[in-house]
């Protein structure tokens, strides 16, 4: 509850929809600058996004998985169509969901890790934006080295909780 609105404090920002107004499904090419807000702090990270992968990551079932991923697509895809967020704020966001979900789980080691996945895109986006709009293959690897990352999280956090399952059955059978 309070590392996110740190994070928005270090990244004020809004979506697209607050920037560019009735404009924001074409804005226009223009230069990176600072610009006044018409809105709260509330894009980067996407704490819509963390809190679905929250979910995921909590699922103990199958068929909540199942429905916590779809969850999880669908608030992506509104939070984009709805000029909530850019692309990037996503990113950050599915960082800082895993570090949520591994304070939650007391899994430290993890939380740092993704915790400062997280930082670093905050201190990239506030102090390196203009580098990073001038290698776009970098940003894009960034991005998908998160997503890898979070998607490995997601998947160790299943099996783990598989193997719990499993053995707890075959204790109570036994």
């Amino acid at each position: 509850m309070l590392a996110g609105p740190a994070l928005y404090a270090l990244v004020p920002a809004c979506g697209p929809a607050y920037a560019f107004h009735a404009g924001w499904l074409r804005p226009p090419m223009v230069e990176p600058q600072v610009i006044r807000l018409s809105g709260n702090p509330n894009a980067f990270p996407s704490l819509h996004i963390a809190t679905a992968l929250a979910f995921v990551l909590f699922a103990p079932s199958r068929w909540t998985r199942i429905a916590a991923l779809a969850f999880l697509a669908a608030t992506g895809l509104a939070t984009i169509s709805a000029g909530e967020h850019y692309v990037i704020d996503l990113a950050a966001g599915l960082a800082f969901g895993s570090f949520a979900a591994a304070i939650g789980k007391r899994s430290y080691v993890a939380a740092g890790l993704f915790g400062g996945i997280a930082l670093c895109w905050s201190l990239a986006v506030r102090f390196a934006h203009v580098f990073l709009l001038g290698h776009p293959g970098l940003l894009q690897a960034a991005a998908a080295a998160t997503m890898a990352a979070v998607v490995l999280n997601v998947v160790m956090e299943w099996r783990r909780k598989s193997e719990v399952t499993s053995s707890t059955v075959v204790y109570a059978a036994g």
